[in-house]
């Protein structure tokens, strides 16, 4: 069988209020209603601190700055999605501490949203 592999990368922002870790809920895309930290892909030619810190507010409502890269790290699973039989998801995670904004009760949908 030959596998049709779907790469993606995406950075993502690790951050708390209250000592509780802010997630977002899917809406929409192969993940739909499943929790996930805010982040995801670059948008054009951005340094990966300016895509954390943009796809962290666009998700969530909630300014931030970055306290440290964590590090990364990639996942590879079986993915029946569209014509792909394999993703592999390349993460770079962030702590994050928030210090503005409000918090949003859900994501926006918008095209290009993973």
């Amino acid at each position: 069988m030959t596998h049709k592999t779907h790469r993606a990368f995406g950075c993502y922002g690790i951050a708390t209020i209250d000592d509780k870790l802010v997630v977002i809920k899917k809406n929409g895309g192969p993940y739909r209603h499943r929790f996930d930290l805010p982040g995801g892909s670059l948008d054009g030619p951005e340094p990966l601190e300016h895509d954390v810190l943009r796809e962290f507010t666009e998700e969530t409502g909630l300014t931030a700055t970055i306290d440290q890269q964590l590090g990364a790290t990639s996942f590879i699973y079986p993915w029946k999605y569209q014509h792909w039989t394999i993703n592999q998801h390349i993460c770079v995670f962030y702590a994050l501490s928030i210090n503005g904004g409000k918090l949003e009760t859900s994501v926006a949908q918008f095209m290009g949203q993973d």
